[in-house]
């Protein structure tokens, strides 16, 4: 071999050599390069994961928010007629109250008239206890003796009158008689 082909094989050599030795210390150097690459690919796609979690929750979150912003929309609507049912009550309460004052005035001035009653059937009781009632009992004291009079007198009307009717009887055929007796004379 010539000192040429010898430097070309020394040189095809060393060069293998040194790509061998690049390569393995390139290797050596880009290892935790490839490592620290394949972990940011990871997170990276853990973060895309994350990040298309994030897009469905927020579209979730748009949709709740819609239906949120309409159920607001009927809760401002339905505040808006409790506000006027609140004030229509308090109208009719109001009306209630004058209702319920005048009603404690009329019955104010019916318990006045109560008591000046209670008053006047107390001085009633009282005059038919001390006026009434002793002339009530003479009355009766009155009527009692004069029925048992006329109690008795009924008994002899009775008897008086089973006597009228026998001479009645007693006079019609007396008369009766006597007619005979003038006629036949």
């Amino acid at each position: 071999m010539s000192n040429s082909e010898l430097l070309s094989a020394i040189s095809v050599m060393l060069d293998k050599k040194l790509d061998e030795k690049l390569d393995e210390k390139l290797d050596e150097k880009l290892e935790p390069i490839k490592k620290d690459i394949k972990e940011i690919k990871t997170d990276v796609s853990a973060l895309q994961e994350d990040v298309a979690e994030l897009k469905e929750d927020v579209a979730n979150l748009k949709e709740d928010m819609k239906e949120v912003k309409e159920d607001v929309a009927e809760l401002k609507e339905d505040v808006a007629n409790l506000k006027a049912d609140v004030s229509n009550l308090q109208t009719e309460m109001e009306k209630l109250k004058k209702n319920v004052d005048i009603l404690q005035e009329e019955v104010s001035d019916l318990q006045v008239k109560v008591h000046n009653l209670e008053i006047s059937v107390r001085n009633i009781n009282l005059n038919m206890e001390n006026d009434f009632s002793p002339r009530l009992q003479n009355i009766e004291g009155c009527y009692l003796t004069t029925y048992n009079r006329y109690q008795s007198g009924v008994e002899q009307i009775d008897v008086i009158q089973t006597d009228v009717d026998m001479l009645k009887k007693t006079v019609s055929n007396h008369s009766r008689q006597l007619k005979q007796l003038m006629c036949c004379n």
